[in-house]
């Protein structure tokens, strides 16, 4: 079996921590060969000409804590990048992606519920792995580098969950002020990025970890990534 013929590079971490910007940068990377590059959370975005979009608007709103539609979601957007991946022998980017939003939120939730975090970083895990099992983007089929875009481990849970929220509020402009709950909130996401980063180390996943509080070198991280990379033989 030869894994290195087409590569999923999946981006998570906590809203505003620059997923996207990174993501765009990545695929202008010189050196990546990225053949494809879409967004999980934005189906009109993907390469199937909308058609899961459309299928999306016939069933009605999209419920984003319905676990069935969750792993629905991911197991078609896995199945779109692992096609282009193998089809064209390169890498496919996805940003914001579903599987990695999943598994980070159950994990944020859990830890408000007071549930042990670990463990539900390991549920989420398993049951977005058996989501792709059976699509182009399988393990089986096609190598996945996990990238984390996090904050520095600087100073407590707290004081990070107020950087990002400034981020935020620079992001979006002139928006209403953010209430202590969601910079709460905003803290066990990022702690959910740590979280499943560790876990992934221990399911033998591969992840790569930015950290950043300005602009990122996408060369420096693509060079990383294309390390853990093994070529075709």
């Amino acid at each position: 079996m030869n894994r290195a013929r087409g590569t999923i590079v999946w981006l998570f971490g906590a809203g505003g921590v620059g997923k996207t910007r990174l993501a765009e940068r990545l695929a202008n990377s010189s050196s990546l060969n990225v053949v494809g590059a879409f967004s999980g959370a934005y189906p009109k975005t993907w390469p199937d000409e909308g058609a899961y979009a459309e299928e999306l608007a016939r069933r009605g709103a999209y419920d984003p804590t319905d676990h069935e539609q969750q792993l629905d979601r991911i197991s078609r957007c896995y199945d779109l990048a692992g096609s282009l991946a193998t089809t064209k022998g390169g890498v496919v980017l996805l940003d914001s992606c579903p599987r990695g939003e999943k598994i980070l939120h159950d994990t944020a939730d859990a830890s408000v519920g007071g549930r042990n975090a670990w463990h539900a970083a390991v549920e989420a895990f398993d049951a977005t792995e058996r989501a792709i099992h059976t699509t182009a983007g399988s393990t089986v089929d096609v190598m996945h580098v996990g990238v984390h875009v996090t904050l520095p481990r600087l100073g407590s849970q707290a004081s990070r969950a107020a950087v990002l929220m400034d981020r935020l509020i620079h992001r979006e402009g002139d928006i209403a002020e953010l209430d202590a709950q969601t910079a709460i909130a905003a803290g066990h996401v990022l702690a959910a990025g740590d979280t499943l980063e560790s876990v992934l180390g221990t399911q033998g996943d591969i992840s790569v970890r930015v950290e950043s509080l300005g602009v990122v070198d996408e060369r420096m991280v693509a060079a990383e990534i294309l390390s853990q990379i093994p070529r075709a033989a």
